[in-house]
């Protein structure tokens, strides 16, 4: 007879469910749900969580309250269906973490609902098990009645501890305890603790609640029991052994989003997926701005994706549990954490038909996905913006209408922009990328290619994508617009080319500059597409004989109606101060030819440029 609650400081940990199948990685997408919406329990939960991604202690009590039994002076709180167990079981973790600080009469309560006399099984530490018999009788299946033997449990855990070891490299140093007990002792959901001293754990105790095997839970359908669901419950539990065996305080100090999401990943890709990640992936792909930190279950995805881009979770996952936010995630990636928000709203498109990027995989995974679609206007341009958490995603699905010239512009943070049978390229936060969508190239009329530049590259397909996130709390902004071949040709956005003698002579006829000045030198005007311009000069300078090196440079802002362009914020500096200053410049664009008029202290001045 073994009392599971040996002290008031215990250490808890909850799980949920997985199934069975070669401990192998996932490579392939398998939808097993049909009903596609964000678990409206992890959404709830979420809520509850703070920056860090932990419960307060209060919330706790309440949840416990709601699940477990009552507690003296606390109002209850019960989560929203389909997965309140699954919840409970952390908050169980939350309150024995910190029993000693709890009044009298709830230690007394917690202390009371979580005793447990079940007979307890033993995994010793280390050394590779023998072979041993099947967790399940009967053909694979069990009797609804009955429950398996506590041996045959002992030696499932034992074969999944040894599978876990290999594929992490870690050695188990702690014994691991089970012991099967009602549903009312564990919340609903299995629990993983330390056993003894939590500053120095002489165990780690797992309790597998009886419904996991007879109940509902751990059944198909049909009725018959869903093996491969009780086995990635019963590895979940085990990882959660690993954590605290490579570091005590991890569920004392780890956020839910490492230590529930690490679990729920192994417990799945241990068992090759299945139904029961269902509620963790939906939450996954279609909430996409909740903020990483505020996850648990549900960051199942962030481990996956890992995987899916060529990095080891299994070598990484116990060096995160001792680090917090973008650090942990560079571990997990092998990557900055920059790339690695990028790569996650890619991979929320769900659009393989781009490349492999643009696609989410993992065990359990189901269909859902929670882009949603931008419709550019015509001759115009839009906005689709989307508040959101740190670590979050905006991930966007592009109509594009039939026109020559499309601009897609990124703001907020880095993303991506990608196109079926077309380049894919990433963008920083205020990035932006040009694509010829008419049929036959963009050419302009004077053989240059609209804005002055290279070729635009060429799509031959518009089905695409956007896909943006942040580190930080951001208001994350696409941009995106067509126009008219004729209309980019004539469009300021560009390079544009004088020489620094014709500047002069147009400032000169203003009387604003000598006439005895002779200047020659190249001088470059970049109108960009993100709304900024750069403006600058280099030359020398004939005064009554003597030569001088002369230049500018200058930077800013503007605005553009199509007749005039408006600077502001400009700032100019050098040893020859004729770049453009804030006011409005009316000008007109023949062919390769741009004139800009600026007024000057003796009258207008018109500066001629050449299109790159």
């Amino acid at each position: 007879m073994a009392v599971l609650l040996a002290t008031a400081s215990l250490v808890l940990t909850a799980c949920t469910g997985g199934s069975e199948a070669p401990p192998s990685p996932s490579t392939a997408p398998t939808p097993v749900a049909t009903s596609y919406a964000p678990s409206a329990a992890l959404t709830q939960y979420a809520g509850l969580l703070n920056p860090r991604g932990q419960l307060s202690l209060t919330d706790a009590e309440r949840i416990f309250a709601g699940y477990v039994v009552p507690l003296p002076g606390v109002d209850a709180l019960t989560l929203t269906s389909p997965v309140p167990a699954d919840l409970a079981t952390t908050a169980v973790r939350r309150l024995l973490g910190s029993f000693d600080s709890l009044p009298p009469a709830e230690r007394k309560a917690v202390r009371s609902a979580l005793q447990s006399a079940a007979p307890e099984a033993v995994i010793p530490p280390s050394g590779a098990s023998t072979t041993s018999p099947a967790l399940f009788r009967s053909a694979g299946l069990i009797a609804p009645a009955d429950l398996p033997t506590l041996s045959d449990l002992q030696a499932e855990v034992a074969t999944i501890r040894d599978d876990l070891e290999q594929l992490s490299g870690h050695r188990m140093r702690l014994p691991i305890r089970i012991a099967i007990v009602p549903d009312r002792i564990t919340g609903g959901d299995a629990l993983t603790f330390a056993g003894g001293d939590p500053a120095r754990p002489s165990s780690c105790r797992i309790q597998y609640p009886e419904g996991l095997f007879i109940g509902a839970y751990g059944r198909n359908p049909d009725g018959t029991v869903d093996e491969s669901s009780i086995v990635s419950t019963i590895a979940h539990e085990v990882w959660h052994c690993f954590q605290l065996d490579a570091r005590t305080d991890a569920f004392d100090t780890a956020p839910d989003w490492l230590i529930e999401g690490q679990a729920e990943w192994v417990g799945e890709e241990y068992a090759g997926g299945t139904s029961s990640a269902a509620p963790s992936w939906n939450t996954w792909l279609i909430a996409v701005d909740t903020s990483l930190y505020r996850r648990s279950y549900d960051a199942i995805g962030l481990y996956a994706l890992a995987a899916a881009r060529g990095a080891n979770p299994w070598q990484a996952m116990l060096t995160m549990v001792g680090q917090g936010g973008t650090r942990a995630v560079e571990t997990l990636f092998s990557a900055p954490a920059a790339q690695d928000v990028v790569a996650d709203a890619e991979s929320l498109v769900r659009n393989s038909s781009i490349s492999g990027e643009w696609e989410s995989l993992g065990p359990g995974i189901t269909g859902a996905r929670g882009a949603t679609e931008f419709s550019i206007p015509a001759g115009g341009t839009a906005d689709r913006t989307l508040p959101v958490a740190p670590f979050a995603t905006f991930p966007l699905d592009l109509a594009v209408p039939d026109s020559d010239v499309l601009t897609i512009s990124l703001h907020g943070g880095p993303g991506a922009v990608g196109f079926v049978d077309g380049p894919s390229v990433t963008l920083d936060d205020g990035g932006s990328v040009t694509y010829c969508i008419r049929d036959g190239g963009c050419t302009c009329p004077d053989g240059a290619n609209p804005g002055g530049g290279d070729p635009l590259p060429q799509l031959d397909s518009t089905v695409g994508a956007a896909a943006i996130g942040s580190l930080r709390s951001a208001r994350l902004t696409v941009t995106a617009g067509t126009v008219t071949l004729d209309d980019a040709c004539r469009a300021l956005v560009g390079t544009w080319h004088a020489d620094l003698g014709d500047l002069i002579a147009s400032a000169a006829v203003a009387a604003t500059l000598p006439r005895s000045v002779s200047c020659s030198g190249p001088v470059t005007l970049t109108f960009n597409a993100d709304g900024t311009f750069a403006e600058r000069g280099a030359g020398s300078c004939t005064v009554r004989g003597r030569t001088f090196d002369e230049g500018w440079q200058a930077t800013g802002t503007y605005t553009d109606d199509g007749q005039a362009v408006t600077i502001t914020g400009a700032r100019c500096s050098g040893t020859l101060l004729i770049c453009l200053q804030d006011g409005t410049l009316p000008y007109t664009i023949v062919g390769p030819t741009l004139r800009l008029q600026q007024e000057a202290s003796g009258g207008t001045v018109t500066k001629t440029y050449t299109r790159g």
